[in-house]
């Protein structure tokens, strides 16, 4: 999994290296930036989304397991 994440990013990255020359060298700073936010919003969600679905790894582990339980 952590294999196509890294893919998923480095395809998203290569994808945007056109659009990002394309307004540095017109000077269109604002596009610049947007493309850079969108880019950076793509790339952080799934690791987000991969982060949040996984274990809790704790140090010492809860006796009875209290973080494990899902409320119904």
């Amino acid at each position: 999994m952590h294999t196509l994440y890294l893919l998923y990013t480095q395809f998203i990255a290569t994808l945007a290296v056109f659009p990002v020359i394309w307004a540095y060298t017109l000077g269109r700073w604002f596009w610049l930036a947007g493309i850079w936010a969108l880019v950076s919003v793509l790339c952080w969600l799934p690791g987000v989304i991969r982060h949040a679905r996984s274990r809790i790894c704790r140090a010492t582990p809860d006796p009875n397991r209290s973080y494990a339980r899902r409320m119904p």
